[in-house]
């Protein structure tokens, strides 16, 4: 059988955007903009795989980081992860010969190797089967659950489909006299006042307090995809949203709610809006994500009050290198007295590391 096999970075834009084209089926969050953003962060150096046959294509996008244990002589080495988000791997067709399958895993499993990477994590997408494309090849495990507007629906029937005291808050403030829209860039500061407000007030991860410049490169860099949506109490903001569009998929990616509107809920008119807004544009899913940790918490209710499709989402790990993988774990657990968590994968990775040690 004749196979090509093309390994491209972010400096080959237009070639990785082309494969996607071919492959039909993918979201934002596997776009080479996107991952040059992971790259600005310092979260790895992004590859995006690209295995070709005669009449099929995969492609697998991934982030490379270097492996640098303050407590281990272990160097050189380096773990494969995924962008923030949904990515995965991602195939022209819906199935795949176990032939064709086991040629593609053969083919990462070498690039993997000659990169001295230890282990393999990637998060897939609630949206897509990709499962398949991993069959017989390190372990595919259950993170939570996710849910969507399904867009595809008359208007009228999705908004039936609200919670009633949905719909009921959703009227309350628009006879107060509130609106939502989209705006411009020129908006970004107050964009990301309100975020940024929001993440400190329910104590947020550090993760999850972005530079000026992750904004100014989401909204500015990245304006073919993204769109800025504000909830206005006269002059005043209440809420705020980030959403990309890909392929008929609209992300819900950053919000928040300025603290004085907390109570009054605006982002349920804000995405009250967005789906209309949706329809206009003729998308497909409004994919609004999962509570904190995808777990069925009070956010995943918020969410699902919207007459909400509930998908599974799920993470893909492997083991490349036992050997390696068992002393660095050994390393890691070295640094703290308390036992390691052993379901965090990989395990020198655990945030408490960093916790602990910085």
């Amino acid at each position: 059988m004749h196979e090509q096999v093309d390994i491209l970075t972010t400096r080959d834009f237009e070639p990785w955007k082309q494969a996607l084209e071919e492959v039909g089926n993918y979201d934002f969050h596997h776009l080479p903009s996107y991952h040059r953003l992971a790259e600005m962060r310092g979260e790895g150096d992004a590859f995006m795989l690209v295995y070709r046959t005669a009449d099929c294509l995969i492609v697998f996008p991934l982030l490379l980081k270097e492996i640098n244990l303050p407590c281990s002589k272990l160097r050189g080495f380096k773990d494969a992860t995924s962008v923030h988000g949904y990515a995965g791997p991602l195939c022209s067709k819906t199935h795949v010969s176990e032939d064709i399958s086991n040629r593609f895993l053969r083919n990462i499993g070498d690039f993997y190797r000659s990169n001295n990477v230890v282990t393999a994590f990637t998060r897939l997408h609630p949206l897509f089967d990709q499962a398949f494309l991993l069959r017989g090849c390190g372990e595919i495990t259950e993170i939570g659950v996710t849910v969507s507007i399904d867009l595809t629906q008359p208007p009228e029937e999705q908004r039936s489909r609200y919670r009633k005291s949905h719909r009921y808050e959703i009227e309350r403030l628009r006879k107060k006299g509130f609106t939502c829209c989209e705006v411009g860039p020129e908006r970004t500061d107050e964009f990301v006042r309100i975020y940024n407000q929001t993440m400190l007030d329910l104590k947020a991860d550090d993760f999850y307090l972005y530079d000026r410049a992750y904004f100014d490169y989401l909204i500015g860099d990245m304006a073919d995809v993204t769109h800025l949506f504000m909830c206005l109490d006269g002059d005043n903001v209440a809420c705020v949203g980030l959403f990309a569009t890909c392929q008929g998929i609209i992300q819900y990616h950053l919000a928040g709610t300025a603290t004085r509107y907390r109570k009054l809920a605006p982002m349920k008119l804000l995405l009250d809006t967005v789906r209309d807004w949706g329809n206009e544009i003729d998308a497909t899913t409004l994919h609004l994500g999962g509570g904190l940790g995808a777990k069925r918490d009070s956010l995943y209710e918020f969410k699902m009050g919207f007459g909400s499709v509930e998908h599974t989402y799920t993470a893909w790990r492997m083991v490349i290198d036992s050997a390696i993988y068992r002393e660095l774990c050994h390393d890691a657990q070295s640094m703290i007295a308390e036992e390691l968590d052993n379901t965090y994968f990989p395990i020198y990775r655990n945030p408490i590391l960093h916790e602990k040690t910085s």
